[in-house]
């Protein structure tokens, strides 16, 4: 099954598991190239706290994702 993200301002990234999806998003950024998928979700989760005052958990691409989608910052679809 692939999953399909879908980002707010339209962007749509999709990948055969979770952190595959979440590698795509991570290639896609001009600040994250050359960083693993730990150190983008990370990234995002510290910007997310300081600028949206929301916790992101970053343990997993999954529990990233879902939190991701808990708090409108992206859907997510199996397809």
């Amino acid at each position: 099954m692939t999953t399909m993200i879908i980002t707010i301002d339209g962007k749509v990234y999709t990948g055969l598991t979770s952190n595959d999806a979440v590698s795509r998003m991570r290639d896609a950024g001009i600040f994250t190239v050359g960083k693993s998928n730990e150190e983008y979700m990370t990234g995002v989760a510290t910007r997310a706290k300081r600028l949206d005052g929301v916790e992101i958990r970053a343990t997993s691409a999954d529990v990233f994702l879902s939190d991701m989608a808990k708090h409108k910052f992206l859907t997510i679809g199996d397809f």
